[in-house]
């Protein structure tokens, strides 16, 4: 009974202090607060002419499904209604623009066997090219200047160890990057130079030479996790 009593004095004293700390002046006004207006208008795009003549730039990539079709990579202008399928044999995912924006990246495997392919096309749907059969690669970005990817892979497919590599855009002269970790986390990233790779590892910030020369960790800490880091472009 001592124990409970002493448990709920503890408790009350910790939500009430929580209390008189968030009704302080200095932290009341940094409390987010959404403005009172009304929620965006949504629209479809026959009605979009409607409210703006902007013109949309660029394209969308994405991959789509439904019950009766597999996984598609698709594209789509953004000022058309047309949604263009690019892939013909079916389940295929992670897509990817090069930074030029005159290809695409895309994963094509086999539920049976596990083994996928890298892929590249144009975005007109024209020269489709399987670049090279793998297993277990994932979370693919180009270089800034579209010569090289970057991407996750298990270098033993029997275990669950990942890596960061690099390839040239044929994927051609891969580069192992980064030692074996248990865990890396989200996309990796390119440095402005592309000299470096920046990537989340089993809960720390890492930087590794592209040429594979050197890994460096950055972060230290037994106590918080990071991940998900993106490189500045300046």
């Amino acid at each position: 009974m001592k124990r409970k009593l002493a448990f709920s004095v503890i408790l009350f004293a910790i939500i009430s202090a929580t209390v008189v700390w968030l009704f302080l002046p200095e932290n009341r006004q940094n409390v987010f607060r959404l403005p009172p207006q009304k929620e965006p208008l949504l629209v479809s795009r026959a009605e979009l002419n409607q409210y703006t003549n902007e013109t949309l730039p660029g394209k969308i990539l994405c991959a789509g499904e439904s019950i009766l079709t597999p996984e598609y990579i698709y594209v789509m202008n953004a000022n058309e209604d047309k949604m263009t399928r690019l892939t013909k044999i079916p389940s295929n995912g992670d897509p990817a623009w090069s930074a030029d924006g005159t290809k695409i990246l895309f994963v094509s495997w086999s539920r049976i066997t596990r083994f996928g392919a890298i892929n590249t096309i144009n975005p007109d749907n024209t020269n489709l090219t399987k670049v090279i059969a793998i297993r277990g690669a994932s979370r693919f970005i180009w270089s800034p200047d579209g010569t090289r990817i970057a991407f996750v892979y298990p270098p033993d497919v029997n275990s669950n160890d990942q890596c960061i590599c690099v390839v040239d855009a044929r994927w051609r002269n891969p580069i192992r990057v980064s030692k074996n970790y248990d865990l890396i986390e989200g996309l990796p990233d390119w440095s402005p130079d592309g000299e470096w790779i920046v990537f989340g590892a089993e809960g720390n910030i890492h930087i590794a030479k592209t040429d594979g020369s050197i890994e460096v960790q950055l972060t230290k800490n037994e106590t918080m996790s990071f991940f998900d880091p993106v490189w500045s472009s300046n």
